[in-house]
């Protein structure tokens, strides 16, 4: 019996000693970073490194350090109740000075930003009730230029927007002659010689009696009547600022050498 007894122990011994020990290891892929090492018995819990990536860093005032470049996270988990929110505070702190980082903003036991030229770390500690430290994260970023690989078809675009423009051009400038589509701008010179014909004749017209209605400034001008017709009624008409009959204003109007408006 006590022979079995010993075997059963020592397996239950091994099989806690190596959960101890598979919870002691750390994340896959995570490693140390080259700046400054970690607490003593503390593991890497998770991590983050990027060629290129960004992260806003405290300062004093409710400020903040945007920077942009090579991008290294660390969060760190100590042994239970072993360090305290001071210790491991002071420790980074120390290290830091040492390396001849200048600190930027401190909140004293849980914040550190420091900087060293272009690159910037950052610290966050995570405080149990007791004080002591369960968590602490470490962000380090060094300022670069991000290198360019993607580039855009300028001329593609160019294309498109123009296509755009020729598919949603609105429907009064397209007319249709003869079976097919012309545009009303390929009529523009055409069109506006005659608009200002148009415009020509009409302000002709309206330069007697309904044109001048009620300006005092304009010089009345009486029309000689042709033959048939009486130079008082065609006269009374034009000064009063009323169409006299239709008949008389025309034959007025040719007198004058003004053409019939079409």
């Amino acid at each position: 019996m006590r022979s079995i007894k010993y075997p059963l122990l020592c397996c239950v011994l091994l099989s806690l000693a190596g959960v101890a020990q598979l919870r002691a290891q750390d994340r896959i892929g995570c490693k140390d970073s080259p700046l400054i090492t970690r607490f003593p018995g503390s593991t890497i819990g998770n991590c983050k490194n990027a060629e290129f990536d960004q992260d806003d860093f405290p300062l004093a005032g409710h400020k903040e350090k945007h920077v942009e470049g090579e991008f290294h996270f660390l969060s760190y988990t100590p042994k239970p109740d072993v360090v305290s929110a001071i210790q491991l505070f002071r420790n980074i702190e120390t290290a830091l000075k040492a390396a001849g980082f200048i600190l930027d903003y401190e909140v004293s036991p849980s914040i550190i930003t420091a900087h060293h030229g272009t690159t910037w770390f950052y610290l966050k500690e995570h405080i149990g009730h007791n004080g002591m430290v369960y968590m602490y994260d470490e962000t380090l970023v060094t300022e670069k230029q991000m290198t360019q690989e993607v580039t855009a078809n300028a001329a593609y675009a160019l294309q498109r927007t123009d296509g755009n423009r020729a598919h949603h051009r609105p429907r009064h400038l397209l007319r249709h002659r003869k079976g097919r589509r012309e545009t009303g701008i390929q009529h523009l010179a055409q069109g506006s010689r005659q608009g200002a014909a148009t415009e020509s004749r009409t302000q002709t017209l309206r330069s007697g009696a309904h044109g001048q209605r009620g300006n005092s400034n304009v010089e009345r001008v009486a029309v000689k009547p042709t033959r048939g017709l009486r130079a008082e009624s065609s006269h009374d008409a034009v000064q009063r600022g009323r169409r006299p009959a239709t008949g008389s204003w025309r034959r007025a109007l040719c007198a004058c050498g003004i053409e019939r408006f079409r």
